[in-house]
């Protein structure tokens, strides 16, 4: 026991190792993680103060080209109708209109699209965020748990040790109630199996007498009748008994059993040992 208390102490401060690190590791993901959007959202504030050039897909480039495409559609219409200008140079102002109107409607896709992408990034990151802290806190639930029960076996390892320790400082044998052994079929250094007999005691007080009377006897005594007691072995004489039982039936050699009890409380008188028995006739009274 004292190896299994050594064990399931380790096995806590094990755990309780690995919960503190656990715990001290979740703390650093969460200002790491913290850390991390803080930048972002600096960095992003950064770029949009900073002036970039317009590229050519960009919707603002491709709204400038369209209104420049417009204008020289409607120039080129104009010095058409004072003679000015060929109808072919008229038709090529209007397709760069369309193409001009054609290049607005793809960046502006394009943007959108790109909004949506960021978008959906972020709220990736997020989720994957999310999911580790997640995990991290569901992996710190089953070590606190497993350190629960590790604590429970340890509980439970100390008390049966000192269980085991009381029973060897105590090595005598108490019955429930008070009496004299009459059967002892044990020996010392006997290895007994649990639940084995150790001992049979009485209680012997009262003690009872067992008599065989006659039946002519028998009829003339009644349960709770008087009876003079006399032990030879512990030099009692006249004690005064009572008729505990009457046998209903007669034995095999025509006599009945009666039992007389008689106080012990000095638990003097033992099983075993001869008695002479007196039983008192009460006879009634005639007027």
């Amino acid at each position: 026991l004292t190896l299994e208390i050594e064990r399931a102490t380790q096995d806590v401060a094990e755990r309780e190792r690995v919960i503190a690190w656990t715990e001290h590791n979740n703390k650093l993901l969460v200002t790491e993680t913290a850390q991390a959007g803080a930048d972002l959202a600096l960095a992003e504030r950064e770029t949009q103060q900073v002036p970039v050039r317009q590229m050519r897909d960009s919707p603002e480039r491709a709204q400038v080209a369209y209104e420049k495409a417009i204008m020289k559609e409607r120039r080129a219409e104009q010095l058409a109708a004072s003679g000015l200008m060929a109808k072919q140079d008229v038709d090529d102002a209007k397709f760069e209109v369309r193409m001009a109107s054609d290049d607005l409607a793809n960046a502006r896709r394009a943007a959108e699209a790109a909004t949506r992408v960021h978008a959906a990034e972020e709220t990736q990151a997020r989720a994957r965020h999310d999911l580790s802290l997640a995990d991290q806190q569901r992996q710190l639930a089953e070590q606190q748990a497993q350190l629960r029960q590790a604590r429970i076996r340890l509980e439970e390892t100390k008390l049966r040790s000192e269980t085991i320790r009381g029973a060897v400082a105590d090595a005598f044998v108490r019955a429930p109630r008070a009496g004299a052994i009459v059967d002892l079929p044990v020996h010392s250094g006997d290895r007994l199996p649990a639940g084995a007999l150790v001992a049979k005691i009485a209680p012997l007080d009262p003690v009872a007498v067992d008599v065989d009377v006659s039946p002519l006897v028998v009829n003339m005594l009644r349960v709770n009748g008087l009876a003079s007691v006399d032990v030879p072995a512990v030099k009692l004489v006249n004690a005064e008994g009572r008729i505990r039982s009457i046998a209903p039936l007669p034995g095999d050699d025509g006599k009945y059993s009666v039992q007389v009890t008689i106080a012990n409380p000095t638990r003097s008188r033992l099983a075993g040992q001869s008695a002479n028995v007196k039983l008192i006739i009460e006879r009634p009274v005639t007027r």
